[in-house]
């Protein structure tokens, strides 16, 4: 469960760093600009909460038992999965559960998370509220970008890595329910850790997109 809430405290502090590496590329940003991304972050908010009403007239909101899924996380060449960390909460009209899972290889270490927010659309929009802000930055400490993920239907990417400390971060934004994150030390770069989020994605779009 502690894992659960200090994902949820990096998430939102991805995205106060979101925000203002955005505002460090375009300074002279307009009101007009401005109006335009609280226009385009309400639309995705009015999308996560038409797909909740959706769920529900089909009686979909619990979320989803994870322990029915135990395949779902991937193999990965040369590295021993641990015993992986399953929770769900149910409780006030509020429904989200995760999935985590950590592979070990010597001083390599891969972290794989889901969280299925189902009926929590507020606490996803926390989470991944940085979707609501396209931009790429690359410097000699890091690389990070936001984009939409041409892969799959209503799922946005971001990605960070840390140059100096070799630590790549992927989260993927999917369906306006799933939050799906991959971190992996010790790499060169973000490629690695990002093949492994696509894989996951797109290997159980039966899953995340039913």
């Amino acid at each position: 469960m502690k894992k659960i809430f200090m994902l949820l405290s990096i998430s939102l502090a991805l995205f106060i760093i979101s925000c203002g590496e955005k505002k460090d590329i375009d300074t002279k940003e307009t009101p007009a600009v401005e109006q335009e991304q609280k226009g385009e972050s309400m639309s995705n908010s009015e999308s996560a909460n038409a797909k909740l009403e959706s769920r529900r007239a089909k009686g979909d909101t619990i979320a989803i038992d994870w322990k029915k899924y135990p395949n779902i996380m991937p193999e990965i060449s040369g590295f021993t999965k641990s015993s992986p960390d399953i929770s769900s909460i149910n409780a006030m009209g509020i429904s989200y559960s995760s999935f985590i899972q950590d592979y070990k290889n010597g001083d390599n270490k891969i972290t794989i998370t889901i969280i299925d927010y189902n009926t929590a659309v507020e606490m996803f929009s926390s989470a991944a509220g940085w979707k609501n802000f396209k931009m790429q930055t690359d410097n000699e400490e890091s690389f990070s970008s936001v984009q939409e993920y041409s892969g799959a239907k209503d799922t946005w990417i971001f990605e960070k890595y840390l140059k100096n400390e070799k630590d790549a971060n992927v989260v993927f934004a999917v369906n306006d329910r799933y939050f799906i994150s991959i971190n992996a030390n010790n790499q060169t770069s973000i490629e690695y850790a990002k093949g492994i989020a696509e894989k996951l994605v797109n290997d159980n779009k039966n899953i995340f997109f039913k």
